[in-house]
């Protein structure tokens, strides 16, 4: 293999998923981490980024020739993505895309690794990773639908700050500390005061009153999960620094077992059920899995489950999935 069939890009490799993307690749050896590639933006070029023990130099992404690599991991917002993943496939370049840009376009798999990475081919050099909330609630509603057809979901998010950036980190700190000490912090990433607050709006609120993340992770999970599967959410941003949890509610077109959903979701992947009844986001920081607990029958439908879901936001929908995907690829 020459120089050039060993060369990952890493596109945004200074933000919060950038970062972590590094780390996983780092930590799961599957690749040679001298061979990785780190590009932000203009303001971090020369910058040095130290990560798992190795040093890396933040390069230009305006000039670099895609042609010196074989594999580009963007962990970008989408108008960075639109604007130079085509130069990325026009150099032949295989794409993991983890923004929003390519996500619900019809020619473009969206790809959550433990529920459909049989959709990863060499036919396609473009590939989308599904979002924070989408990935790890599909990773549980797959077997929940394989098991008895899923016919409703009622979804309520509960997204740390680090969902947001980590501008969005730091304002939730300051905010904090200017509560204790009597002090005014502006609002500067969110639109009203996260420290010891909820905000029920994640992203600008659309015409019919949802707001455009309920959108994506709605359209999402139907892309991946059954384009028919009615699905409803309701997002809310929490003073927390990372790990979304999430309530679902399920509805299914026949009779359950609860006691057969425990043992499904125990043995499925990517799935650890909760001890002592649930799992907060304090305590699966850094870890891959998806922790389910609060698995209880809805009584007041026919046919129905409540689940109580817990994920590093870091990883799972975002990191970890893209690591999985580009892992995959060297596969096929």
């Amino acid at each position: 293999m020459n120089q050039k069939h060993k060369v990952i890009a890493i596109v945004g490799a200074t933000g919060n998923v950038g970062r972590k993307i590094i780390e996983i690749l780092i930590e799961r050896k599957t690749f040679d981490p001298n061979h990785l590639k780190c590009f932000s933006s203009s303001r971090s070029v020369g910058q040095q980024l130290k990560i798992g023990g190795h040093d890396y130099i933040i390069e230009d992404i305006e000039v670099y020739d895609f042609k010196n690599c074989f594999l580009a991991l963007f962990a970008t917002e989408s108008d960075i993505s639109k604007r130079y993943i085509p130069k990325a496939l026009e150099a032949g370049v295989k794409v993991v895309d983890s923004s929003s840009m390519y996500r619900l376009d019809p020619q473009v798999p969206l790809i959550v690794p433990p529920v459909n990475a049989q959709l990863i081919t060499k036919k396609h050099n473009l590939l989308a990773v599904a979002n924070c909330l989408a990935s790890p609630i599909s990773v549980v509603l797959k077997p929940l639908h394989s098991y008895a057809t899923v016919v409703r979901v009622l979804i309520t998010t509960f997204q740390s700050t680090s969902g947001a950036g980590k501008l969005a980190i730091d304002e939730l700190y300051q905010q904090t500390k200017s509560v204790y000490s009597g002090k005014h912090y502006p609002c500067q990433v969110f639109n009203r005061q996260i420290a010891f607050n909820v905000i029920p709006q994640i992203d600008q609120i659309l015409d019919d009153g949802f707001s455009y993340e309920e959108y994506k992770i709605m359209k999402e999970i139907q892309k991946i999960i059954a384009p028919r599967l009615k699905v409803l959410a309701t997002a809310v941003r929490v003073p927390v620094k990372v790990g979304h949890s999430i309530s679902l509610s399920v509805e299914f077109a026949k009779q359950i077992n609860l006691e057969d959903i425990k043992a499904m979701l125990s043995n499925s992947q990517g799935i650890q059920l909760s001890t002592n009844h649930y799992t907060t986001p304090v305590e699966i920081e850094g870890k891959n899995d998806v922790f389910v607990g609060r698995v209880r029958i809805d009584s007041t439908i026919q046919n129905g489950l409540l689940l109580w879901l817990v994920s590093d936001n870091l990883r799972r929908g975002a990191a970890l999935d893209a690591v999985e995907i580009a892992e995959q690829i060297t596969r096929i």
